[in-house]
């Protein structure tokens, strides 16, 4: 029940850009903006090699408040129906990472947003003492796969970055 609302949400999603789109048509100018200031440089290229390096990673995680390490840590607690958001979380901040400058911390408003009610009812839950919530299906590769699906996807992400920025070079021409 809870991934039908996702997909709901997902589809109303899709039909605002697309309602957005479609009154911008014909509008001069370029509708995204992949390359980083004018450059031969993918804003994925320059927004991965400045995650990579001189910690910015720490930086990083100030930005979002530490909340992607509380939603990893205190996952059990998180209610059934707040745990789908991590993929819309995903799918935006891999949008974000492939035509966003990361180093304006304005940029992950939204994610800080989406993040933070799950992860203080997750803290309540905690601090009250009350036990984890565990579905139904606890168990299997599948329960697994699913419960580390956002950890796994950006991890596919960093090894194949080369591959991945010949394919948003591909995007962008199209």
């Amino acid at each position: 029940m809870v991934y039908k609302q996702l997909i709901f949400a997902f589809v109303a999603y899709v039909l605002a850009r697309w309602l957005v789109l479609s009154f911008l048509h014909g509008t001069p100018g370029v509708l995204l903006e992949w390359y980083f200031r004018s450059s031969h440089y993918t804003h994925f290229q320059v927004n991965l090699f400045w995650l990579l390096n001189l910690q910015h990673i720490l930086l990083f995680m100030f930005c979002f408040a530490g909340l992607p390490l509380f939603w990893f840590a205190f996952y059990d607690y998180i209610p059934l129906l707040f745990r789908p958001l991590r993929y819309v979380l995903l799918f935006y901040f891999i949008a974000l990472l492939m035509i966003g400058n990361f180093p304006e911390i304005r940029l992950f408003g939204e994610i800080v947003l989406l993040l933070y009610l799950p992860v203080c009812i997750a803290l309540k839950r905690w601090l009250c003492n009350l036990n984890p919530i565990i579905p139904e299906i606890s168990c299997g590769a599948f329960y697994y796969i699913d419960r580390y699906a956002v950890l796994i996807s950006l991890i596919v992400v960093l090894l194949f970055r080369q591959p991945l920025n010949k394919w948003v070079i591909w995007l962008s021409h199209l």
